[in-house]
């Protein structure tokens, strides 16, 4: 081989060599030429974790079947581009969506959730009149109506398990307020008020012996986080009682001035009271610290309403509701601020104590607690009830024209939402602390029942 042809060669691999380093460079680097826009663009990912996780995935009707780390599928140097992600298992709703890759980024799909095709099944053949879920979402107290009477019964959602309470009513019951360990439960029948006790199955204590005028009580609730304090308003004075020891005493009366009206609601956060202050000329959010009047503070101006109802969110904040008016005002009580402002007749707390789904009769949005946002999911020409969270995913279900609807937060593109159960009439609307299934009173053929739904 001459010196002139080695030359040659030589040249022609360092040639060859300044011409594929940059493109091998750019390859490992994650550009590719994009044919159609003709130029080298860097790429991006897809991160897709379904639930169940052994769904199938398609992305642009093509089967995915590579490996999955963490149950997740990595899908990496794809062009910059929308991309239709499908997600389907047999006996499952699919699950669909429209997303979009970006380059250098990672699109990520980790509430990818398909719920199972069931039909409603009947655990209690009675004529169910109400409902109350604990807390903690273990427990149901339901009340039926039977030949002689009201019963009460306590459902155990984890067990299955169905366990009447030794009590017999004429009259209906009406549930009142859980404690926060979700133990016992608030009851009021007729004139008489009583306390449950959900674990042992009993009337653990009647009210009636103790509040000598429980007829006259406006409003009652458990206080400080315990299941044996509870305060209690009758008529302009508020009690509090300890019910390991009987021991009540009056810790505050309410103005009784002449053009105020009786105050209604109220509810105590420490050794703090918050109540509901009317008049003629418009009503306030008043606290009093300590139990002492001149602590007394009007906090929040509100429009003239006898029908403002306070409720305690979590350890920080106060929902004030008109559901007449569908009006709701969120006070932040550690911070001494108004939060929110808008029009609800509902709202529901999540596991996390983080967001609440914020539900009017044509519309629900998701408040978000920490950055106070708040976000439009869904609006509907007919009427929205019985609205609950699906714990520990982006999703959440509403009754809408007795048919059961689940819907997901991801706004991208659009939100999947499916119909699960139709019925005559659906209320009472809950899912227990799984998750995975839903419960509801439902009227089938004209007869009534509490009916189990399992969704994953």
């Amino acid at each position: 081989m001459s010196l002139k042809f080695r030359r040659i060669i030589y040249l022609a691999f360092i040639i060859l060599f300044l011409i594929t380093a940059p493109i091998l460079i750019l390859y490992t680097s994650g550009y590719r030429y994009d044919w159609r826009w003709h130029k080298i663009q860097k790429t991006g990912s897809l991160a897709i974790k379904p639930s169940p996780t052994d769904s199938d995935i398609y992305v642009n009707n093509e089967l995915q079947t590579g490996s999955r780390s963490d149950s997740t599928l990595r899908l990496n140097n794809l062009l910059p581009d929308e991309y239709n992600v499908k997600i389907t298992r047999d006996n499952y709703y699919d699950w669909q969506k429209k997303l979009r890759v970006e380059s250098g980024l990672t699109t990520f799909v980790n509430q990818a959730a398909l719920f199972k095709k069931q039909l409603p099944e009947k655990i209690i053949d009675a004529a169910i009149a109400t409902t109350s879920v604990s807390p903690d979402k273990n427990l149901m107290a339901y009340t039926s109506q039977a030949e002689t009477g009201f019963d009460l019964g306590i459902l155990n959602f984890a067990t299955g398990q169905k366990n009447p309470v030794a009590l017999e009513s004429a009259s209906p019951l009406a549930f009142s307020d859980w404690s926060d360990n979700g133990k016992k439960i608030i009851i009021k029948q007729d004139k008489k008020i009583l306390v449950v006790d959900a674990e042992k199955l009993i009337v653990a204590y009647d009210l009636t012996a103790i509040i000598k005028s429980a007829a006259g009580v406006k409003k009652i609730e458990w206080g400080g986080g315990t299941d044996y304090i509870l305060y209690y308003l009758v008529y302009n004075d508020l009690w509090r009682l300890n019910l390991t020891t009987s021991n009540k005493e009056k810790i505050w009366q309410f103005d009784t001035e002449k053009n105020t009206a009786p105050t209604n609601e109220f509810t105590v956060y420490g050794n703090q009271l918050y109540y509901i202050d009317s008049s003629s000329t418009g009503s306030f959010l008043t606290r009093v610290t300590d139990w002492q009047a001149d602590t007394k503070v009007q906090l929040l101006g509100l429009p003239a309403s006898s029908h403002f109802q306070l409720k305690k969110i979590n350890n920080d904040i106060i929902s004030i509701i008109d559901p007449q008016k569908e009006k709701v005002y969120l006070w932040d009580a550690k911070n001494g601020k108004l939060i929110m402002e808008g029009v609800a007749k509902d709202l529901k707390l999540d596991q996390k104590n983080q967001r609440l789904i914020v539900a009017g009769e044509f519309e629900i949005y998701v408040f978000d607690l920490g950055t106070q946002n708040k976000e439009l999911i869904t609006r509907y020409g007919q009427i929205i009830s019985d609205t609950d969270w699906i714990p520990a995913l982006d999703y959440l279900t509403f009754v809408l024209d007795n048919t059961i609807n689940i819907t997901e937060l991801d706004g991208r593109d659009v939100r999947n939402t499916i119909q699960l159960a139709r019925m005559e009439k659906i209320t009472d609307l809950h899912v227990d602390e799984s998750g995975k299934n839903l419960y509801f009173i439902g009227t089938l053929a004209g007869k009534t029942g509490l009916y189990k739904l399992e969704i994953q």
